[in-house]
């Protein structure tokens, strides 16, 4: 298999695995946003928050560390150093696991007075934090041998068990406890899953190349804490649990924007790291990367700004419609850490550890200091704002590491195109949304992609890779919609750069 079929095989599965998550993620929080107030949301986000601010340190970096050694270890024929490796790596986080967990049960007296969190919920947290460990470890595996497809299904099984377990729960009157439960049973179901696609026996581990890639991600980790759940945790510690439930359900519901960069960076991944020397390779890789990203994130980016208030109404509920007013820098901030993913990964993946762990640790830092001193003042519009900063300055800092130690080529002109289009897609949903006062709101998001697709297409935006990209995905898909792929192909022949 080729490079280009790789990567976009990789992606292909690793889509229909941000799709399954997404969509079960989606039913996840709408149940939670239809069943339960801002209140129970806010207690449910403060446990799952401090779990997952805690897993950042207790799964040691190593969780990423193997995702770079191993496709190493696959191209090498190195099986049995995996099967060691993965074995030594869930002994260590585990144990790592069970430490933190009891530290944040036995000290919950001490905690508890600056975090709101009883001790079953701390008890709560703990459990979580021994299961997202694991999680992480067989999805390391997974995704460093790339068995992307694995990973797909076995996600869809978390997904699909998640919900079916939690609206029983919220039903018989769990409360916020009901998401947390179906959290933990979907992650051990899946477990069981996943456990029949590993490696079993042992192996020579090569513990100090570990600790080589695992402990500058561990520092790094602190930034994407920091990036991924500190406004949420310091919304827990200086504002109250309705308005930490508010902004974690608009948080949520803005995060697709992230996912299509950093699943497209996800994909190219394993591929950059079994050829970290080969720069014609490198640059070919990032620059289709960066110009995916852009070009199916920022039309998300424009529908998620102008409809907000229908979004929220149709995935929670009136009670959270204050959201509306943040949505967009939110949504605008997930763009910038989402394209942030794609060169830090790059910069991890061809050996650059250092600028990827400071590019997390500087983003880490902003969101940590701006939300300090926006929040109190201005409360979840200041915590909007400090996440935005946070992402400007992830993507800032390295891109121009990108450009300075690697030397790679950014699709600028290519960009110019897709911003021409996103702005005629916006100006004309924005207007048809006006018109027609925003009951028609689906049909006009439809109507205005068509419109988006056609304004590439007379920027002679496509070429050659997306031919070859879409025919690959004719090829995985079902037979009755090769048609509708033929067509596209077709347009996009003829049209082609």
């Amino acid at each position: 298999m080729g490079n280009a079929t790789r990567i976009i095989s990789n992606t292909f599965y690793l889509f229909l695995d941000w799709a399954a998550l997404t969509l079960g993620g989606y039913f996840y929080w709408v149940i939670m946003g239809k069943t339960l107030s801002p209140a129970e949301v806010g207690r449910f986000s403060t446990i799952y928050n401090i779990s997952m601010f805690l897993v950042s340190f207790a799964s040691l970096g190593i969780n990423i560390a193997i995702t770079k050694l191993f496709p190493y270890y696959q191209e090498n024929r190195q099986d049995r150093k995996i099967a060691g490796s993965l074995r030594w790596a869930a002994k260590v986080t585990s144990l790592s696991s069970i430490a933190f967990g009891s530290v944040l049960v036995f000290l919950n007296p001490v905690i508890s007075r600056i975090v709101p969190i009883t001790a079953n919920d701390a008890a709560m947290a703990a459990l979580m934090i021994f299961v997202t460990n694991l999680l992480y470890i067989t999805n390391g595996y997974l995704y460093g041998t790339q068995k992307i497809k694995s990973i797909f299904l076995s996600d869809t099984v978390l997904s699909i068990s998640k919900v079916l377990a939690t609206l029983p729960l919220i039903v018989l009157g769990y409360s916020y406890l009901g998401p947390v439960y179906g959290f933990l049973i979907a992650s051990l179901i899946t477990l069981c899953v996943r456990y029949r696609l590993i490696p079993k026996g042992s192996g020579p581990v090569d513990k100090s190349r570990i600790w080589f890639y695992s402990v500058p991600i561990l520092v790094s980790n602190i930034g994407a804490m920091l990036v991924n759940q500190g406004s949420i945790v310091i919304l827990s510690v200086l504002s109250t649990a309705s308005s930490v439930g508010l902004f974690s359900l608009v948080f949520f519901l803005s995060s697709p924007v992230r996912m299509i960069p950093q699943l497209i960076s996800f994909g190219t991944f394993p591929v950059t790291s079994q050829q970290p020397d080969n720069k014609e390779s490198v640059n070919r890789i990032f620059f289709h990367g960066t110009r995916y990203s852009l070009v199916l994130a920022l039309p998300l980016l424009a529908t998620v700004s102008i409809f907000s208030g229908q979004i929220i109404l149709l995935l929670a509920s009136g009670q959270y419609l204050d959201g509306a007013a943040i949505i967009t820098p939110l949504a605008a901030a997930y763009l910038f850490v989402g394209l942030a993913t794609v060169f830090v990964n790059t910069l991890y993946a061809t050996g650059r550890i250092n600028e990827s762990r400071n590019a997390s640790l500087i983003a880490g830092f902003v969101n940590l200091a701006a939300s300090v001193l926006l929040i109190p003042k201005f409360g979840l519009p200041g915590a909007s704002l400090a996440f935005l900063m946070c992402g400007l300055s992830m993507m800032l800092y390295s891109a121009a590491k990108i450009k300075t130690r690697l030397n790679l080529a950014f699709p600028l002109r290519d960009t110019l195109k897709i911003i021409v289009s996103v702005s005629v897609y916006a100006i004309f949903s924005y207007t048809a949304s006006k018109f027609s006062g925003g009951g028609f709101w689906v049909a006009v998001v439809i109507s205005g992609l068509g419109i988006y697709f056609l304004t590439l297409l007379a920027a002679k935006f496509f070429n050659e890779t997306d031919i070859r990209m879409i025919t690959y995905i004719k090829s995985k898909s079902p037979k009755f919609t090769h048609r509708v792929f033929d067509l596209v192909l077709g347009v996009i022949s003829k049209f082609s750069n």
